[in-house]
């Protein structure tokens, strides 16, 4: 498997490392992308590094600490290895995206997740599991589509972690859904942050445009924004508290 690298700004505590062969990598320049070595370090210096640039016409010199060339307007830069880019809560994928996870760095592996994805469609939301131990090297960044493949498996989960990584990781915020009939017993508020009262439901007022309900008919033909389940909710009578589920 070919392995994928990604331009990172300058640090100059990893190019030496990188520069010495410690890490994986390579120092460039950010126009024409040649490769550089740092072949001489002054402290005492504005510009400490001098650089040798390996391009057609082999050149030299003088670079601050941050990667700033002292004669021309040209930068470093660092080529690593993608996989050690990876952030915590980043989506990855192996080579034919038959295998699609959250990661976590916290976990006891460098590849343990929050959630992942297999070729068969099955998820799995448990603590303690990896895609494959520390063989962190073999997963890139997931596309678009696989991501959308994690999303939709999320969206059609019923565990209680999956609606939380939606939002944490996606940014996507899923409403709960209630399935109401005629005279059930339920609590309802016009705002976000008005108390609940109690009523019994009559139906659903359906927007024409999108298909999902905007206001809730309960007694008397009052309208609701809002609208629970009493049963299991019964301590947020008269509170402004939100449910737990």
């Amino acid at each position: 498997m070919e392995q994928r690298t990604a331009t990172i700004p300058f640090d100059l505590e990893t190019a030496k490392k990188i520069n010495i062969g410690e890490i994986a990598g390579r120092i460039v320049t950010e126009k024409g992308q040649n490769r550089a070595e740092i072949v001489y370090e002054d402290n005492s210096s504005n510009c400490p590094l001098l650089v040798v640039i390996h391009s057609i016409s082999v050149s030299a010199d003088w670079f601050s600490a941050t990667g700033k060339a002292l004669s021309s307007a040209n930068r470093l830069l660092l080529e690593v290895p993608e996989y050690t880019t990876f952030k915590d809560g980043e989506v990855l994928s192996n080579k034919d995206g038959s295998y699609i996870f959250i990661l976590n760095t916290h976990g006891k592996y460098l590849t343990s997740f929050y959630a992942s994805l297999n070729q068969k469609g099955i998820l799995k939301i448990e603590d303690g599991l990896s895609a494959w131990e520390n063989k962190i090297e073999k997963y890139r960044f997931a596309t678009e589509s696989e991501r959308q493949k994690l999303v939709d498996a999320l969206k059609a989960s019923k565990e209680p972690e999956a609606k939380e990584y939606l939002k944490r990781f996606f940014g996507i915020e899923e409403k709960l859904k209630y399935d109401f009939k005629p005279f059930d017993k339920v609590l309802v508020r016009k705002e976000g942050n008005k108390k609940w009262n109690i009523s019994l439901f009559a139906r659903e007022i359906v927007d024409d445009y999108n298909g999902l309900p905007y206001k809730y008919e309960c007694s008397n033909g009052t309208l609701w924004d809002y609208c629970i389940h009493f049963e299991g909710n019964e301590c947020l009578l008269g509170t402004t508290e939100n449910p737990e589920k």
